[in-house]
């Protein structure tokens, strides 16, 4: 499991939903849950919507392919 701090100070604990695939390593998990989450904070996107859907994770390798399919989801809880 992951914590995470918005710099509102609100905190999202986030564990996989479903296998991760082989090509994300723990390193890549959290560069993809910190760009994902600023993305999503700065765009004003409803908080809700990431609760139900969960967060989508990318290695680095099809991040920069900007690769259609996550190669993985995060569950989030608040």
């Amino acid at each position: 499991m992951i914590m995470a701090v918005a710099e509102d100070g609100r905190t999202l604990d986030l564990s996989p939903d479903g296998p991760l695939v082989d090509c994300l390593t723990w390193d890549e998990l959290a560069e993809s849950v910190t760009i994902s989450l600023h993305t999503w904070f700065s765009t004003g996107l409803d908080l809700k919507l990431l609760v139900r859907h969960g967060l989508p994770v990318w290695c680095a390798r099809h991040r920069i392919a900007r690769a259609e399919s996550p190669c993985g989801r995060l569950q989030v809880a608040q």
